[in-house]
């Protein structure tokens, strides 16, 4: 008789789901707790000139990007 029929066989594998299950909650709880922590400034003053710089850096850089792109010669038969 082969060993490996039955319910039994499977227990191994349900082990193997419930860890990996408790290891996905931990980590779950693990980045809420980092979302939070990064979320709120607690003490951190946040300038709204420097978040305005900020958005108009990204924003000349987007613009750069295009640029660079549409000026690329296409490559290949098409």
């Amino acid at each position: 008789m082969d060993k490996r029929k039955g319910p039994l066989c499977y227990a191994p594998l349900v082990q193997k789901i419930q860890e990996m299950d408790t290891a996905i909650k931990d980590m779950k709880m693990k980045i809420e707790e980092l979302k939070t922590v990064f979320c709120t400034a607690d003490g951190i003053e946040i300038c709204p000139d420097e978040v305005g710089s900020e958005i108009a850096m990204m924003e000349l850089m987007k613009g750069v990007f295009v640029e660079a792109i549409m000026e690329e010669e296409p490559e290949g038969e098409a």
